[in-house]
C-alpha cells in the first residue's frame, strides 16, 4: 500500500482526520514574519483558514486531503515534490507531518527549496496511536533533540512553545 492510499483511507475512514488545527497556537506569530506561506500537510485546511486577511499568499499542499476554501491555492503533491518554484514563499509550515514520512531529508530539502525564511514545525515524538489496516502512522519516531540536530543542517534552530522554527536565511 502506498502512502497515499493509506492516507487516502484515513481520510475515508476517520471522519475528524486531518481536521485538527496543529498550528492554531502560532498562527500570530506566522502572521507577523510572512506575507506568504505554504502549509505542507494542510489537511481541511484549518491553519490556512486562518491565516488569511494576513498574508498575501497562502498556498496548502496535502497528499491525500481535499481542502477547500477561497483565497488560498490547493495542491494535492507529495511534501517531496510541491508544485510551487524557488523561494515561492517566505514560510513553509508542517505540523505533525515529519513523522509521517519514511525519509525525512527529502522533504527538509524541499521545504528549503520552496521557503525563502523560515520553515515552521510541529513533530510528534510518539508513536502513533491511529493505524490503518495494521499500519502505523508515524514512522519516524525519533526525540526531540534528534530533530533539532537534523534540523540544524538547514538553519538556526529555535523552539517556539511545542514548536521548532528554522531560520533558513
Amino acid at each position: 500500500m502506498t502512502e497515499k492510499e493509506k492516507y487516502d483511507g484515513m481520510y475515508n475512514t476517520d471522519k475528524t482526520y486531518g481536521k485538527k488545527n496543529n498550528g492554531k497556537d502560532i498562527l500570530d506569530y506566522v502572521r507577523t514574519i510572512a506575507d506568504s506561506v505554504c502549509d505542507v500537510g494542510c489537511g481541511d485546511g484549518a491553519f490556512c483558514r486562518g491565516l488569511l486577511g494576513h498574508v498575501k499568499y497562502l498556498y496548502g499542499v496535502d497528499l491525500a486531503s481535499s481542502p477547500h476554501g477561497a483565497g488560498i491555492w490547493w495542491s494535492s503533491c507529495s511534501a517531496e515534490n510541491i508544485m510551487l518554484p524557488d523561494s515561492a514563499v517566505d514560510c513553509v509550515t508542517s505540523f505533525d507531518v515529519l513523522e509521517h514520512l519514511p525519509t525525512v531529508d527529502s522533504t527538509l530539502d524541499e521545504f528549503v527549496r520552496v521557503a525563502k525564511k523560515e520553515i515552521v514545525l510541529s513533530i510528534s515524538y510518539e508513536e502513533s496511536s491511529k493505524f490503518y489496516k495494521g499500519e502505523t502512522l508515524h514512522l519516524t519516531v525519533k526525540p526531540e533533540q534528534w530533530w533539532i540536530d537534523k534540523l540544524s543542517n538547514y538553519g538556526t534552530v529555535t523552539k517556539y512553545g511545542k514548536y521548532l522554527l528554522v531560520d533558513i536565511c
